[in-house]
């Protein structure tokens, strides 16, 4: 009779997992749909470096992605990626984004889980963590150039450490010549996505290594395998002409000059240091707190691997964060991948708490249900606000179409779509800048057809 209740149990919890995960894609499907193809997206959806025409196969992403190699950065897999989304229909575009959003959720899920049975609130709070800490949450996951680099790139990280992750949990003795020249393989691929989501890997990939020989943990050839995979895919894509093209071209238009080189990097460093105040501030609290919380009334099963595990996700995220100091700017999007390792970090801490006290059990509770209403909300005025920014898209964008068709080669639209957004409102998205800089006037007009679009406040008269 136990075991019938057990086996019942079982069931029923996995249908109401399984029901959370589809409400969840279905949720992150709709935002996709609502995201315009936006920016950069008008330049990848031509071929790069060639003869400028839209990409019509393939072929043509390839060719692009070896012209970009040698003019403009190595990121070769993630753009790829990025102009693949750009030429299919948006329909599937959305769909796959959907799909590798639920799937980066899902994978740090099981990452904290490990051999533990399934745990409904630490995936409602993984998401929840993800949604209200990534900056410039829109143009990482819905933005299709941005969600290549930063959902996609970190996904296939993510996916890659969780191999290690299963070894460490597990300790399986899978030493197949197939086992290894897939994770070498992989490796490439996961080194070949960003720079500094390469570094902290490899920093990741040789700290667990580590870890399986202090803690007695067979180390598979498979493991040696896909870090020297990891290593080569990092260097070819470092290596990358296109990057020292533009870096040249970044650092000089930022005022740099050779002898001020290291002065300016320092001040990288320690802009670094104010941005990780602003946009990780929370994260790291909520870490730490919850480190505290395992010390004190945290499962002592296993508390050497629990520990180990997350300081190794967290020292990654560390790392992450200092490597940027080598690059010449550092936008908010790249700090996904930070916040991704500070959520596998903190969520295999909450996964061992335990939650036998019963404090702690209401706690979770009133967590939970905080959490859940305020994803909720968020989401509610997110999709509200995208719904009405597309359709002023739309609207605009028949107005080109209009433009058009008179014959109008250079096309000034007047009024900034603006919004006044409520706290906790996410995502959220801005229009062209007013006086749209060239590049992106450039590229909106052969997107549309045209020569230019430009953004103005108002018209002049002799332009109305």
């Amino acid at each position: 009779m136990n075991k019938l209740h057990s086996l019942k149990k079982y069931i029923v919890e996995n249908k109401l997992f399984l029901g959370i995960v589809t409400l969840l894609f279905i949720g992150i499907y709709f935002m996709n749909s609502l995201y315009p193809i936006y920016i950069d997206d008008w330049s990848y959806t031509f071929k790069l470096g060639d003869d400028g025409n839209r990409i019509s196969g393939i072929k043509d992403i390839f060719v692009s992605q070896y012209n970009h190699y040698f003019e403009w950065g190595g990121r070769s897999v993630v753009h790829v990626i990025a102009q693949y989304l750009l030429y299919i229909d948006k329909v599937w575009a959305d769909l796959l984004n959907s799909i590798a959003y639920v799937a980066l959720v899902l994978i740090i899920y099981f990452i904290a889980k490990g051999k533990q049975k399934h745990n409904i609130s630490l995936f409602l709070l993984i998401n929840v963590f993800l949604w209200f800490f990534i900056p410039s949450l829109g143009e990482c996951i819905f933005w299709k150039t941005g969600s290549a680099n930063y959902l996609w790139g970190g996904f296939i990280i993510i996916s890659f450490l969780a191999v290690y992750c299963r070894h460490y949990y597990k300790d399986t003795n899978e030493n197949s010549v197939q086992r290894s020249v897939h994770m070498f393989l992989f490796g490439i691929i996961a080194g070949w996505t960003n720079e500094n989501m390469f570094v902290a890997a490899a920093f990741f990939v040789i700290g667990i290594i580590i870890l399986y020989h202090y803690q007695k943990i067979n180390i598979p050839l498979w493991a040696i395998f896909g870090l020297a995979g990891l290593l080569i895919g990092g260097i070819v894509m470092l290596a990358a002409p296109g990057n020292y093209i533009r870096n040249e071209i970044t650092v000089s238009g930022m005022g740099a000059s050779d002898e001020s080189k290291i002065l300016f990097y320092f001040y990288r460093l320690t802009s670094i240091a104010k941005s990780l105040v602003e946009y990780a501030l929370y994260p790291f609290l909520i870490y730490f707190l919850l480190l505290l919380i395992y010390l004190k009334k945290g499962v002592r099963e296993n508390v050497k691997e629990t520990l180990s595990l997350s300081l190794l996700f967290f020292l990654t995220a560390m790392v992450a964060t200092v490597v940027m100091a080598a690059a010449p700017i550092f936008p908010h999007r790249v700090w996904f991948g930070i916040v991704v390792f500070i959520a596998a970090a903190s969520a295999i801490l909450f996964v061992n708490l335990g939650f036998s006290d019963k404090w702690m059990k209401v706690a979770q509770i009133i967590l939970l249900s905080l959490s859940v209403l305020l994803f909720a909300y968020s989401y509610t005025r997110g999709m509200i606000s995208l719904y009405d920014f597309k359709k002023k898209i739309d609207e605009r964008e028949r107005y080109i179409e209009i433009e058009k068709g008179k014959g109008v080669d250079n096309i000034i639209i007047e009024g900034k779509i603006e919004y006044d957004y409520p706290p906790l409102t996410r995502p959220y998205i801005s229009d062209l800048p007013l006086d749209s800089v060239g590049w992106l006037g450039r590229a909106y007009g052969k997107y549309m057809g045209v020569r230019s679009i430009t953004v103005v406040d108002t018209l002049a008269d002799d332009e109305k």
